[in-house]
């Protein structure tokens, strides 16, 4: 039977759902559209070009509030708050403001004379949220525009048009990224880019947008280490530490249902593993634990495997305890995760499954002890043991390209601070 499509109410996002997932749909959520092509059309055309639309500006003008005056100037924006559990260490308390680029998530509105101006002025220039962000931007005057979505298209446009502006634009990098298709590359434009190593220099060769690379390491794991810091936290807690990554919607880029196989294959593997050698395994959830597509998760893994004597630890994204136990681990282990790369800041082993082949550059920019491309339990215990007798510096010592994985280097944060204060 081919898979259904449904309509994600909260975002307006079409989205399918795995054949095995879609009986626990909650139908409050997700609308489902009919099989029929061409009325699934007709509905997808009207929520698109009026239904949305509607939505979108009731739900704004019940919820925003609008201010008849000029925001207070500030040194720094951060562009997207949706990352701001993190940025908020970057810069000083009152010296920077927040540019929501998510309607869900605007709070204020402000509306000047102008600001007015500016809107009719480039109404056919841009879009009427572009047009409002560059405008304030323009009166804010600040030093720096920060943002921890590097892959914001928003950012893209904004730093742009006000690349010359004298306004210094930074994105950090948030995730791994690879080669997009050449349209994404033609929007793409960072003037200052930190980024996890000097890889995504040769990632983006071919992108001449990317104005500056600053290869730091993540950000994100740097401030957690500097938030653990301050705490008493047990450093090794876990033997083990699984990275869950399952998809619950359908991949438009995976052949067949290859991916979910491989993904199953690896939780199998950790387990057996875990219960062969008496290792203590943590398997961390990659949705904050309040999310309620975690429960479409652990469904994934039920599905695939037959011990269903798991649990998942879903995290509180405002603790960092996702990070937190991978810096209590000696292993982590996964296939598609950032966290991969970001388990080098905290000085753990790690082993990429690269059991998916992936067309879009490398998810784990390099080869030796730290990959593995067999996928039979018996190599990947193979590799497991071998990597557990190794001592921390032979275990660097046998792989190739080290620095493409992750540039680790000190004081970062202090030197953020100097340079956004």
């Amino acid at each position: 039977m081919e898979n259904r499509e449904f309509l994600n109410v909260a975002d307006g996002q079409f989205v399918k759902f795995q054949l095995y997932l879609e009986k626990f749909v909650n139908k409050g959520k997700y609308i489902p559209l009919p099989r029929n092509q061409y009325l699934k059309n007709i509905i997808k055309f009207i929520y698109i070009k009026f239904i949305r639309k509607i939505h979108l500006f009731c739900s704004l003008i019940l919820r925003v509030q609008f201010i008849f005056n000029s925001p207070e100037k500030k040194n720094n924006i951060i562009l997207d708050g949706s990352m701001h559990h993190f940025t908020k260490f970057l810069v000083k308390k009152n010296n920077y403001h927040i540019l929501e680029t998510r309607i869900k998530l605007l709070k204020k509105v402000y509306i000047t004379r102008e600001v007015i101006f500016y809107l009719i002025k480039n109404f056919n220039k841009n879009s009427l949220k572009i047009n409002y962000l560059v405008i304030l931007i323009k009166i804010l005057k600040p030093k720096n525009v920060i943002t921890l979505i590097d892959n914001s298209f928003d950012f893209f446009i904004i730093a742009k048009i006000l690349f010359k502006d004298k306004i210094n634009f930074y994105a950090f990098q948030n995730a791994t990224r690879r080669n997009e298709s050449s349209s994404i590359v033609k929007k793409r434009f960072i003037p200052n880019y930190f980024t996890f190593s000097k890889y995504e220099k040769k990632l983006f060769k071919k992108s001449n947008n990317v104005k500056r690379f600053i290869p730091i390491g993540s950000i994100k794991a740097l401030i957690a280490k500097q938030y653990f810091s301050n705490k008493k936290i047990n450093k090794i807690k876990f033997d083990l530490c699984l990275i869950s990554e399952p998809e619950i919607f359908i991949d438009p880029y995976a052949a067949s249902n290859s991916l979910d196989n491989d993904l199953a294959l690896i939780f199998d593997n950790c387990l057996k593993y875990s219960k062969k050698y008496k290792k203590k395994i943590i398997i961390v959830g990659k949705s904050n634990f309040k999310n309620s597509e975690k429960f479409y998760k652990n469904e994934f893994y039920k599905n695939f495997i037959h011990d269903n004597k798991f649990k998942i630890f879903f995290h509180d994204k405002n603790k960092f305890e996702g990070y937190k136990k991978i810096y209590q681990s000696k292993v982590v282990v996964a296939c598609t995760s950032s966290l991969l790369r970001e388990a080098f800041e905290f000085d753990k082993k790690v082993l990429h499954c690269k059991y998916i082949k992936d067309k879009g550059g490398n998810v784990f920019p390099s080869e030796g002890i730290c990959t593995l491309r067999v996928k039979s339990y018996k190599e990947f215990e193979r590799r497991m043991n071998k990597i557990f007798k190794m001592t921390q510096s032979n275990y660097l010592k046998n792989i190739k390209n080290l620095n493409d994985i992750y540039l680790k280097k000190n004081n970062i944060i202090k030197i953020l601070h100097d340079k956004f204060n």
